[in-house]
């Protein structure tokens, strides 16, 4: 079972497919995600719900640390200083699996 635990300190945040993501302000590298929020109860964060994007280095240098994050249709796009990702899907569920 994946234990409630407070979210780290935070200055981007962005709710997408029922969750609410999260950069780590001491770790910009981190987001967080929350369990599947249900209406009318808390939202609940889970250090077990992490997902690490490393600052690539390549030619052009390291993509930098996390700037941005926006919802656009089914994917969730994560800027860094020199990159753009995006992440889709549904995740765990609220227990972890």
């Amino acid at each position: 079972m994946a234990e409630d635990i407070g979210p780290p300190a935070t200055k981007i945040l962005a709710l997408f497919d029922t969750r609410l993501w999260l950069v780590d302000a001491e770790s910009p590298n981190t987001l967080w995600f929350s369990k599947q929020i249900i209406d009318s109860t808390p939202v609940e964060m889970s250090d077990l719900f992490t997902f690490y994007i490393a600052p690539t280095t390549s030619s052009q240098g390291s993509t930098g640390p996390t700037t941005a994050l926006a919802p656009m249709d089914d994917k969730l796009i994560i800027f860094k200083g020199n990159a753009a990702y995006y992440i889709n899907g549904q995740g765990p569920d609220n227990t972890g699996k």
